[in-house]
């Protein structure tokens, strides 16, 4: 077949000669061929001879052929974090080579966006062709994206008396879960020792894998009393010289 706009084929290339003679005539017209190895500016040379002997030989040059189709790769354009995983979109790039005919700038690739969340994300297939019409195509997986803040939660370790009151220190655990990349931090147990009634106590951000953080929590209602109550007695009596007279003596 004829070469592409860039000059280039793909597949093996038949050459062939025609020759003429117009007072003899020709006696033989040699040199076909069929090219079907892989390079740039191959040729094949013809011979012609007519019946008074004379000859005449003809060239065809240039001809290009590449049968391989080009390499196509696909990366993201920024690194994860240190624990492999992005909480935003990931924008993938497209790397087109091709060693012998060139890559086709028609067929390159845009940029793909990876958007969503989850632990195996990908892009693709992408394609792309080379200047001789070979082509490929490539996909990209393994991205994990976690936009979703992890959750933290926080109780008494204890529980108050029926009346609602704690009588002495209230230690207050924070626990957290996240579902796609882990917690990669959680804020430690608090301890409210004061005496009062409504207390409150509040935790640190808690981050997963990601890098996603959410605020403290707030574990309020806490009634501490640490303090025994305290009685007094009062004889109430009609006294003499500190003792009560009569035949009996009221105590508060």
């Amino acid at each position: 077949p004829t070469a592409n706009g860039f000059g280039w084929n793909n597949t093996a290339v038949d050459v062939t000669f025609d020759c003429a003679d117009a007072e003899s005539g020709i006696a033989g017209c040699s040199g076909a061929t069929t090219l079907s190895n892989e390079g740039a500016g191959q040729s094949a040379t013809g011979s012609a001879l007519d019946n008074a002997g004379n000859s005449a030989q003809a060239t065809v040059e240039d001809v290009n052929i590449d049968m391989t189709p080009p390499s196509l790769s696909g990366a993201a354009t920024t690194a994860p974090n240190a624990a492999g995983w992005y909480n935003g979109d990931v924008t993938v790039h497209w790397t087109g080579a091709d060693g012998l005919s060139g890559i086709d700038p028609a067929t390159q690739p845009t940029d793909a966006t990876i958007a969503g969340e989850g632990s195996n994300l990908g892009a693709g297939p992408a394609s792309i062709a080379d200047k001789a019409g070979n082509t490929t195509s490539a996909s990209v997986t393994g991205i994990r994206i976690d936009r979703t803040q992890p959750t933290v939660t926080g109780k008494p370790t204890t529980a108050p008396n029926a009346a609602g009151w704690y009588n002495g220190d209230v230690i207050v655990d924070f626990a957290c879960t996240d579902t796609l990349s882990g917690v990669a931090f959680c804020p430690t147990s608090k301890v409210v020792a004061s005496n009062g009634t409504n207390q409150s106590v509040s935790s640190g951000p808690a981050e997963d894998l990601a890098g996603n953080a959410a605020p403290g929590v707030t574990v309020g209602g806490l009634k501490i009393d640490a303090v025994a109550p305290q009685s007094t007695a009062n004889n109430q009596c009609t006294k003499a010289n500190g003792w009560c007279t009569g035949s009996s003596a009221n105590v508060v």
